[in-house]
């Protein structure tokens, strides 16, 4: 998936497992990102109409807190190590359909 096809050429290692796992992270980013604070509009005379209010408190994510995280489970490799409530860990095989 490129938006230039004819000059990013599909490599074996991407295609359509490429294209899944960019789909699910754009996904996920929606998803866990996703901010829900509402942002009302409000009247400004000097617009002569209703205007978005972005004055808005929102909430942030405490990133130290999810580095340590996925630092902890951080194999080595290229690959993040699951960490199932078992103790046990899968290894990652890529080329697996």
């Amino acid at each position: 998936m490129a938006l230039y096809p004819e000059y990013y050429t599909q490599h074996k290692v991407h295609g359509r497992k490429h294209t899944d796992h960019c789909i699910n992270q754009i996904r996920q980013l929606i998803m866990c990102h996703g901010d829900i604070t509402p942002i009302p509009t409000k009247y400004y005379a000097g617009y002569g109409g209703n205007y978005i209010n972005s004055d808005q408190v929102h909430v942030c994510r405490d990133f130290e807190s999810l580095l340590r995280w996925t630092t902890s489970r951080h194999n080595g490799r290229e690959a993040v190590d699951p960490r199932y409530r078992n103790g046990t860990a899968k290894v990652l095989d890529f080329d697996e359909p």
